[in-house]
């Protein structure tokens, strides 16, 4: 009798513990899926609202082009215009999307991404916007210590130096060199050129008028 009852003790001590195993491996799998769920339902969404706004950069890329027309005949002028497209590149192509593709709710998802356009500067967001870059371009590193060719600063860093000459231009009155506007103009480019890859990896492209297309031909790729 006392073999039979050690053996069911031993039976019970198994049976618990395969069942506590798989509770655990079941948690596991559930978290991996809800995680992966939660992945695609962005991914959807923001794929989907690039596909809503196809205009979303438009803007943009014309503010691009005025700088470039005006970088010659008014640097001044040329390096605002670049300053102007960043911004606006990183709001309404990155983080306007991000958000909305973060809340479930329809309505307020566009509520909230819409007022985030309103906000003065895209600081406070940085580190949204690096991650949705980090998630969806391999630049070799993050996008926090990316340096363009030639640069001895990060990319962001450069893009906060545009805007302190901005400032300075639009408060204190102060021209900018030539050789700056061209700088700026460079940096806003590479900014195009990230966020260009940003959408593409959600199976869309940029025609060279910032509209966002399922396909580019190869004659109207290039944003430049």
């Amino acid at each position: 009798m006392s073999y039979e009852w050690e053996d069911a003790l031993q039976d019970q001590y198994m049976s618990e513990l395969y069942s506590s195993i798989e509770d655990e491996l079941r948690e596991e799998l559930y978290d991996e899926h809800r995680e992966q769920a939660i992945e695609e339902f962005i991914f959807e969404r923001m794929q989907s609202y690039y596909r809503i706004n196809p205009s979303l950069a438009v803007n943009a890329i014309k503010f691009l082009k005025k700088s470039k027309d005006t970088l010659d005949t008014d640097p001044t002028i040329s390096l605002i215009y670049s300053a102007i497209s960043i911004e606006v590149l990183i709001k309404s192509v990155l983080l306007k999307p991000i958000i909305y593709g973060m809340v479930h709710n329809e309505y307020a998802a566009e509520m909230i991404s819409s007022s985030l356009l309103k906000q003065t500067g895209v600081d406070r967001f940085k580190e949204l916007v690096f991650n949705v870059i980090d998630e969806n371009v391999d630049l070799g590193c993050s996008i926090r210590d990316y340096q363009r060719k030639g640069s001895d600063v990060t990319l962001w860093k450069e893009r906060d130096q545009i805007q302190t000459k901005r400032n300075s231009i639009m408060h204190a009155a102060v021209d900018c060199s030539h050789a700056d506007a061209q700088n700026a103009l460079d940096i806003t480019g590479e900014f195009v050129r990230i966020i260009l890859a940003v959408v593409q990896n959600f199976e869309l492209d940029l025609a060279s008028n910032g509209m966002v297309t399922d396909y580019v031909h190869p004659d109207q790729q290039s944003l430049f």
